[in-house]
């Protein structure tokens, strides 16, 4: 499974975040350092911890993310499926959703508020059906 950290700044602090390549969305909530390398930690293990996780967590710090093919969290989450029925949504819906909220029910009509629908140019032959 590909996955990929991603650092989020919202009102001051910066929150750490996990994303997956399958759902494209996080599997995550916004986590402030200490509590995501203790999650991390659990999650893949010491020897995780000790030979991978340092050089991931240096281009999360220099890029906001850990991807090698995304140079940004803009680009990671670009065609997120986080919104309700799986739409993209807007990075105010990301923070909202997996910093703000962090877990508690979030209702659909709030959400679709932040929803971001296709352009054109992104979604080709398939605008239509995808902006749905």
């Amino acid at each position: 499974m590909g996955r990929s950290i991603c650092k989020i700044p919202h009102e001051g602090k910066d929150y750490y975040l996990v994303w997956s390549t399958i759902c494209d969305s996080f599997i995550t909530y916004g986590l402030e350092l200490e509590e995501f390398t203790e999650w991390m930690r659990e999650e893949e293990g010491n020897r995780y911890m000790e030979d991978t996780h340092p050089g991931r967590m240096e281009r999360v710090e220099k890029y906001g993310t850990s991807s090698r093919m995304d140079s940004s969290v803009e680009e990671v989450i670009g065609c997120n499926r986080c919104g309700p029925r799986e739409k993209r949504i807007s990075m105010e819906g990301i923070i909202y959703k997996f910093i703000v909220m962090r877990g508690k029910e979030v209702d659909d009509e709030v959400m679709n508020k932040y929803r971001r629908p296709y352009t054109r140019e992104e979604a080709g032959d398939e605008f239509e059906e995808i902006n749905r």
